[in-house]
């Protein structure tokens, strides 16, 4: 539960720390089924915001440098949105799973 709360307490506008954070709640050993669940659940949930805004924030980036859209605009746009939309039920299941495993800790 700590490495999940680090995790969602962290600045969303970090990314290199969000990843570093995600990382290391991957690599959390998890003794018991609530435990895994939380874990990989909120690790795919934050991963996919993070993805998703990081391709947000290269496409904005480079249509910048070019002054106008990159040939792939479109489907790289198109992308990063699917990311951000599979984080919502992702990050749902996050919040279950967490209530969860801090419910069965009590």
């Amino acid at each position: 539960m700590g490495a999940i709360d680090v995790l969602r307490d962290a600045s969303p506008d970090d990314s290199a720390k969000r990843r570093t954070l995600i990382d290391a709640l991957k690599n959390l050993p998890a003794t018991t089924p609530a435990a895994r669940e939380a874990r990989d659940a909120c690790a795919e949930a934050y991963l996919l915001v993070v993805e998703g805004k990081e391709a947000t924030q290269k496409l904005k980036a480079e249509m910048e440098r070019l002054g106008a859209a990159p040939p792939n605009a479109v489907a790289d746009l198109l992308a990063a949105e699917d990311k951000i939309k599979k984080s919502e039920p992702a990050m749902r299941a996050c919040q279950k799973a967490a209530i969860e495993l801090a419910t069965k800790r009590h």
